[in-house]
């Protein structure tokens, strides 16, 4: 095994075990503890803070080192409010948070049979992955094509409970 799988794989059953953990705490508790893990080991062991960091400097790229800084920490707790959110929440209140809007016009192209391109605003593969199967939306190709393998390992065990391959 590639050492970039192997890392992968490590990452993935290492979260697994965390929400399955976080799952019995009352939610705002889990999701307290799961903003913290993404600080202190995403930020901390630095698991892809490379690239963001990256990308930070490109979008501010006069903003001092401390501040950049201090603004990745913010951007690893959102990941961890993202996380928890998702994964977290009991499955009825997700969709109960959850506004989807223009579910019609999904509904009419997939009935043609030839499946549909779908465009979200502001909605990243692994929230969508998440998510829009609760609301009858089939996306298998997600769970084969994810350039973030986390995201991949974490959302393909919903592909089944939902009738995808």
């Amino acid at each position: 095994m590639k050492r970039n799988q192997f890392v992968n794989r490590t990452e993935y059953l290492l979260f697994r075990f965390a929400l399955f953990k976080l799952r019995l705490l009352p939610y705002p508790w889990g999701r307290w503890l799961l903003c913290r893990l993404f600080v202190w080991i995403g930020y901390g062991l630095g698991i892809r803070r490379r690239v963001a960091e990256l990308n930070l400097s490109n979008v501010y790229p006069d903003l001092d080192p401390q501040k950049r800084r201090a603004l990745l920490k913010k951007v690893y707790h959102n990941l961890g409010l993202t996380a928890a959110e998702l994964y977290l929440l009991p499955e009825q209140k997700l969709i109960d948070s959850t506004s989807l809007s223009g579910k019609v016009h999904a509904d009419k192209a997939l009935s043609l049979g030839r499946g549909a391109i779908l465009a979200t605003a502001h909605l990243g593969n692994w929230e969508a992955a998440r998510v829009l199967p609760l609301f009858g939306l089939p996306l298998p190709w997600w769970f084969r094509n994810s350039t973030i393998p986390i995201s991949t390992l974490t959302t393909a065990p919903c592909a089944p409970a939902r009738g995808f391959a």
